[in-house]
């Protein structure tokens, strides 16, 4: 919409991220409990339905799936994985504290985030800092926390095809470990290059500077033709600036 306005130079900062303190304790947890975990409030629109679906239709042998959280959906979610006959499958663990849920999270293999309307999550982010994959679909904040190096974005018209294709791409996570792998590395390296929390801080300043330089160069511009030495008096200043800006966020950083 901003770039239908004419606004250019458009950065996103999705207002999620992660600190590395929380996840040593969590990230070395070996072996896997469940193969697939959905983690949130369970309201209708954050999509948990069409997981069951798609872990029922899947139909992988051994496989287990967690839910965590608790919310309105919850005893339909239940009657659903009964009527599913995958109730012996699925576990629902209700609200658990951050650190019991990023410790089963790192117990799980992938991440299925099938939710229809989300700015965000910081359990897409808590995931890719732990190394896995993010199945999830390509729409708001998910699709922008979330890239082909991290997990497998689906695009859909509608819940038949959703399923079907949540369905493929838990199938091609599990049978296919060298794209797994892959994925696990792309997940944790882009959740620790670009969500912990020191670097977002980065990323801000980094704009800020950009935009005080292009403003810096549009006054001088404008200065130059009647005023010269008004203009270098100008960029002198906004050097000043821009250096100061920068030593503060080195500063906050160290």
């Amino acid at each position: 919409k901003l770039r239908r306005w004419g606004v250019r130079n458009v950065v996103v900062i999705p207002s999620v991220g992660v600190s590395p303190e929380d996840l040593p304790s969590v990230a070395t947890a070996a072996g896997c409990d469940y193969e697939f975990i959905s983690i949130g409030r369970l309201l209708d629109w954050k999509g948990f339905h069409l997981g069951l679906r798609a872990f029922a239709r899947a139909n992988i042998a051994g496989a287990r799936y967690a839910i965590v959280g608790e919310g309105p959906e919850e005893y339909r979610l239940k009657r659903l994985a009964r009527e599913l006959g995958i109730e012996s499958r699925v576990d629902f663990l209700g609200h658990v504290s951050r650190d019991a849920c990023l410790r089963t999270l790192a117990r799980s293999r992938m991440l299925v985030h099938p939710s229809l309307h989300d700015s965000g999550g910081f359990v897409l982010v808590e995931a890719m800092a732990l190394g896995k994959p993010v199945i999830c679909l390509h729409i708001g904040g998910p699709a922008v926390i979330v890239d082909d190096s991290s997990g497998i974005r689906i695009r859909a018209a509608d819940s038949e095809q959703t399923i079907q294709k949540l369905v493929e791409a838990m199938k091609q996570l599990h049978d296919d470990r060298a794209l797994y792998d892959k994925l696990s590395r792309g997940a944790f390296e882009r959740g620790h290059r670009e969500f912990l929390w020191s670097r977002k801080m980065q990323q801000v300043n980094e704009v800020y500077t950009r935009a005080l330089a292009d403003a810096r160069a549009k006054q001088a511009a404008l200065l130059s033709c009647a005023y010269p030495g008004a203009a270098r008096s100008a960029q002198a200043q906004g050097g000043a600036v821009l250096e100061a800006s920068s030593k503060k966020s080195a500063d906050v950083a160290a």
